[in-house]
């Protein structure tokens, strides 16, 4: 076994020669006995946590396959294409098959994590943007409700950067409110998902808890501005003028 597990199971005493039970490949209980720790080989868990391995002797339980890892130089190609003959050469009863790059392979595993992660940053820039528009068009009633106010205070002598900051104000109000509610339940909905789903990343996580707020308060104050810089424009005459 890997000295993970045996830190994790066997802290205290020598491990060699002791004994445990488990289950074989149909199900039977079965036990083994530790003839020797070897140290971790870098294999993580999905929380990157190092993982608890056992190491069984292929003589006494055989597998009807097996993985090969090759080190080699070249076109990968070329060294998919020898290998079969390699190992005819060494053994003509077995057969190489499915001869893929590493990266290739892994590739492979995780397809569909990375169809789950485009559909999601999918749907999360879909919320974005509807977001961004409901804000805008909530920004641009709030304009229109206020256009005769906005326009007195610009027959006053207010300026249009002062005009552009008291439409703009309230925006932002709402966008430093719902950041941290926002946050909030963000952080209890994690807790809620647990590392299962969110793939280790804490609940608390800070680049993520920075990042999204962030991220959603300059969109909002994007998606504000334009109908700010609409209102310091509004001709005086027309902003008072009855509707």
């Amino acid at each position: 076994m890997n000295q993970p597990f045996v830190d994790r199971y066997l802290p205290a005493g020598d491990p060699i020669g002791s004994q445990l039970i488990i289950d074989d490949a149909d199900g039977e209980r079965m036990p083994i006995t530790i003839v020797g720790v070897v140290p971790h080989v870098g294999v993580s868990t999905e929380a990157h946590d190092p993982a608890e391995s056992i190491y069984l002797p292929f003589a006494q339980h055989p597998q009807r396959g097996m993985s090969l890892v090759v080190r080699a130089s070249g076109a990968t190609e070329t060294v998919a294409a020898e290998l079969p003959r390699i190992g005819a050469a060494v053994d003509p009863d077995v057969a190489f098959h499915d001869a893929l790059p590493l990266d290739a392979l892994i590739r492979e595993m995780r397809r569909t994590e990375r169809t789950f992660s485009v559909l999601f940053i999918a749907v999360g820039s879909a919320a974005l943007l509807l977001a961004a528009v409901g804000l805008a068009g909530m920004m641009a009633w709030s304009v229109r409700q206020r256009r005769r106010e906005l326009g007195i205070r610009a027959a006053l002598g207010a300026t249009p950067l002062r005009i552009t900051w008291t439409a703009l104000r309230g925006s932002i109000a709402q966008l430093v409110i719902g950041g941290v509610v926002g946050t909030a339940l963000g952080i209890e909905a994690a807790k809620a998902l647990g590392t299962s789903v969110l793939l280790g990343i804490p609940a608390t996580d800070a680049t993520v808890l920075t990042a999204v707020p962030v991220v959603l308060m300059i969109v909002g104050a994007l998606a504000a501005w334009g109908p700010a810089r609409y209102a310091a424009g509004i001709p005086v005459v027309d902003a008072i003028r009855a509707d």
